[in-house]
């Protein structure tokens, strides 16, 4: 035995254990130790080292792997963090050029052309372009804003004449209704208020009350007869 314990110790002359290895093999001694006792006299006269001696160098390796571990732990938890952090700036930005307005897609874009690294005569003639092409939906943008768009006062006119038409309209079926026999159905009476509000428009539009229509009304008037053919189906 004190022959074999002298050859595995030179045997591992050189050889790099791991925290791990050590620690299981401590403890592969400790118990045949228990095992065997006279395993104990033979480590103590190849190595110099009582079973408690071995015990407290086993000590040391397990604390010494509980530090190691913590910093595995931290250092493991500082690289998903970083991780996320990379994510979370790339959603970031996914977002910022989803959601960045004309102005700041324009910068963006100037940029991208500015850093893409082409040639000067390339670069400026993508510069250019951009510019004019910014510049059109511009234009094209301030045309829209200057479409009509009636005052906050015009509004609540037409607001206000769309719930008398509505009342109207309800009289008139009402009154409709009284030339006939029995309960009319409310599909009937659907339709009897739709054509109502209809005939208000057209007498707002050509009648002796005559006024400027709403965007909405003129889109009811066009639509008339494919509004009134779906209410009677």
């Amino acid at each position: 035995d004190k022959a074999r314990l002298a050859w595995d110790s030179m045997l591992d002359i050189g050889r790099e254990h791991t925290l791990d290895q050590k620690i299981r093999e401590y403890e592969e001694k400790l118990v045949a130790f228990q095992v065997n006792p006279v395993a104990r006299l033979n480590y103590y006269n190849a190595s110099g080292k009582t079973e408690t001696d071995l015990r407290r160098e086993l000590d040391l390796l397990k604390e010494k792997k509980y530090q190691q571990d913590i910093e595995n732990q931290r250092k493991q938890a500082a690289v998903r963090t970083q991780e996320a952090e990379k994510a979370r700036f790339r959603v970031d930005q996914a977002l910022k050029r989803k959601y960045e307005n004309a102005e700041e897609k324009h910068q963006s874009e100037l940029e991208r052309i500015r850093n893409s690294g082409g040639s000067k005569s390339v670069v400026d003639e993508a510069i250019r372009r951009e510019n004019a092409r910014y510049a059109k939906e511009k234009s094209s943008s301030a045309s829209k804003a200057d479409a009509y768009r009636p005052s906050l006062g015009t509004r609540w006119e037409e607001e206000a004449q769309a719930r008398n038409r509505a009342l109207q309209a309800e009289l008139r079926t009402l009154q409709d209704e009284s030339q006939y026999v029995g309960i009319i159905s409310q599909q009937r009476r659907e339709l009897f208020k739709t054509e109502n509000q209809l005939a208000i428009l057209e007498e707002a539009r050509s009648g002796t009350s005559k006024r400027r229509l709403s965007e909405d009304e003129q889109s009811l008037l066009l639509k008339k007869e494919a509004i009134l053919s779906e209410k009677r189906e």
